[in-house]
């Protein structure tokens, strides 16, 4: 019979095995540092949109006055546009979300565990 292989052994940062120990050690807590964190990223860079930052040049365009913008030029660049493209670049950015959100994930847990047994021991008891 063959023996099951390790899971260290392949030299992957992502493997399967280590998220469902995770997911089991933590829970829930995982994914609300992941949302919290997606949503923080997000509304950084609908801010820095907001502040007037180049698009155009973010995006690499020049102005071309012979020629008609394309559709998605003019989505992007339109009216209206700043939270879809927050919200693409913060997409463009989970390859540094997951690993900073799998980092955090374990101190963030530890805090909630020592918050929520501190304020449970200070709650009055009814009898």
């Amino acid at each position: 019979m063959a023996e099951p292989e390790d899971p260290k052994s392949k030299g992957s940062l992502f493997n399967i095995a280590r998220l469902k120990e995770g997911l089991k050690k933590y829970g829930k807590t995982g994914l609300y540092v992941y949302v919290g964190l997606s949503f923080t990223v997000t509304t950084c860079f609908y801010i820095a949109i907001e502040q007037h930052l180049d698009v155009k040049k973010l995006l690499g365009m020049r102005d071309d006055p012979h020629k008609q913008t394309s559709w998605m030029e003019s989505m992007l660049i339109g009216k209206g546009s700043n939270l879809a493209l927050a919200m693409i670049c913060s997409k463009a950015c989970v390859p540094i979300k997951i690993p900073i959100a799998v980092g955090i994930t374990p101190y963030v847990h530890r805090w909630k565990e020592q918050m929520f047994r501190g304020w449970a021991l200070k709650s009055p008891r009814s009898p």
